[in-house]
């Protein structure tokens, strides 16, 4: 639909998902408390506007950032949840729009299904007190898919200039792009080549083939990751294979959680792909199997595990084979239950509030040269605060923090006036041994466990975070915060004077 009749869709459409976003942000903040966040992201992008971490200029995130270089942190945390928020919005009107261009729909149809895309879990997770990679790679993937498909599917005599400009900066962005690049090759050669005679005389049926090719992909998965790892060494310089290791989010296998997550949703795309093979449209059972087969190994890949899925139903609820009935039945009560979801408070935060408190206690000492020690889990959030870099983040693994926790106070002080480290700072969600502890996080479980008991003890951890108050001598104590909620203690010490 175009014209002003076409706009005032769009504006309707953007103003009722504004609203949903807000609201799911307001809950969220009520529930976690203002400047919670779900992951470390925001603040590696906070970090990288202050020039405190690298992005190359060919992403476009670096130039969307790079305004808040001079906003406080608050205003910078502020200003890139309304950007990811826009740019979600964005992802859910360009799906109405090419839902209009390539299928003769009714505009409600068209509506609810771009509702339904704007409440699936990556956007709703993404919108709300978030800003990730992602984020900014969704719209030039609609972009780029809406605009190749036409020569995928052979309806024009070559590739559109600009979709092949978005799909290749999707590339430097992410993963998602080299996704999708693998998927439009999948649709043209499905069109330019026919295999049904091989898979004849192999007498291996097509929805046989579907499954053996996500098979062979999760055999081949781990060879993969390691090439994957190969290239983001040479070219980012950042270790997916140590990242996975100290329990990255975003690199750990979801396993069998793939169908239990967002309350059970992606059920909703196993029964999509079962249909697609029912009806023989193998590609979209492909994809959906394939993807999901990615999510079991890789968290990460559930975001596009969710295009996919949306992708797929849409083009099979669309044909003339489907019920028109049931057609705004169906998503309007997909959509439903992730508006649900949606709008049930969440206690995700990633960084609990104490640890604000302890970034203020550092801005309030009197400036001094010095860099802060602490686990990778938290560097881009203290980049961020304060100013000042860190030993650890989740780019890189030099475990100088691990280092210095399981020294004893004196020779951490020593070595952190040798080192110029101004403070250090320990958390019991680093130190956590035991059955479903965190020791993970930066190797310090590998830095502790050759001690003998008697280093155990007197180590800077053990005494700091064991102890109340804690016997730490002569390291000095700067702040010492409790988070209420979740009872999280955190330390911020500094070597004497």
């Amino acid at each position: 639909m175009t014209g002003a009749r076409g706009r005032t869709h769009w504006f309707l459409l953007g103003g009722v998902v504004l609203a949903y976003y807000g609201i799911m942000n307001v809950l969220y903040f009520k529930q976690n408390g203002w400047l919670a966040t779900h992951g470390p992201d925001i603040w590696f992008f906070l970090a990288v506007a202050r020039n405190l971490q690298s992005l190359s200029p060919l992403d476009i995130t670096y130039w969307i950032v790079k305004p808040f270089a001079g906003a406080n942190v608050e205003q910078g945390f502020t200003g890139l949840i309304a950007v990811a928020v826009c740019l979600h919005i964005l992802s859910t009107i360009l799906v109405y729009h090419y839902l209009g261009k390539f299928f003769q729909l009714d505009p409600r149809f068209r509506f609810v299904a771009a509702f339904l895309f704007a409440t699936l879990p990556q956007n709703i997770a993404l919108s709300t007190a978030s800003f990730v990679h992602f984020t900014v790679a969704q719209p030039l993937l609609i972009l780029a898919f809406g605009r190749l498909l036409p020569w995928c599917l052979k309806k024009t005599p070559k590739p559109d200039f600009w979709g092949c400009l978005c799909l290749v900066e999707t590339m430097i962005i992410g993963p998602e792009g080299w996704f999708l690049a693998f998927s439009l090759a999948v649709i043209s050669l499905s069109r330019r080549v026919d295999i049904t005679p091989l898979l004849r005389q192999m007498r291996c049926p097509p929805a046989a083939a579907v499954i053996v090719g996500c098979v062979a992909f999760a055999i081949l998965f781990p060879l993969l990751y390691h090439l994957w790892n190969f290239f983001s060494i040479r070219f980012r310089g950042i270790d997916l294979l140590w990242q996975k290791d100290i329990r990255s989010g975003d690199l750990l296998p979801l396993g069998w959680n793939v169908l239990t997550i967002f309350a059970f949703f992606h059920t909703a795309w196993i029964a999509t792909a079962v249909y697609a093979l029912w009806k023989r449209h193998y590609l979209p059972a492909f994809f959906i199997l394939f993807f999901m087969t990615l999510a079991t190994y890789m968290v990460r890949g559930f975001y596009s595990l969710e295009l996919a899925g949306f992708a797929s139903l849409v083009f099979l609820v669309s044909r003339a084979e489907f019920p028109k009935q049931w057609r705004l039945a169906l998503l309007g009560g997909l959509a439903v239950w992730m508006l649900l979801l949606g709008l049930v408070p969440q206690k995700t935060s990633y960084l609990p509030l104490h640890l604000i408190r302890v970034a203020r206690a550092i801005l309030a000492q009197p400036k001094q040269m010095g860099i802060i020690a602490c686990s990778p889990s938290y560097g881009f959030f203290f980049q961020a605060w304060t100013g000042r870099r860190t030993t650890d983040d989740l780019h890189k693994p030099p475990g100088t923090w691990a280092r210095l926790a399981a020294m004893r106070p004196m020779e951490a002080n020593r070595a952190m006036k040798e080192e110029r480290i101004a403070f250090i700072v320990l958390t019991s969600w680093d130190f956590s041994p035991g059955v479903g502890g965190n020791w993970l996080s930066g190797g310090l479980d590998k830095t502790l466990q050759p001690l003998n008991d008697e280093d155990y003890r007197l180590s800077l951890v053990v005494r700091a975070l064991t102890l109340n108050p804690p016997i730490v001598r002569p390291l000095r104590l700067i702040s010492d915060e409790t988070d209420r909620a979740s009872g999280q203690r955190a330390l911020c010490l500094s070597p004497s004077l």
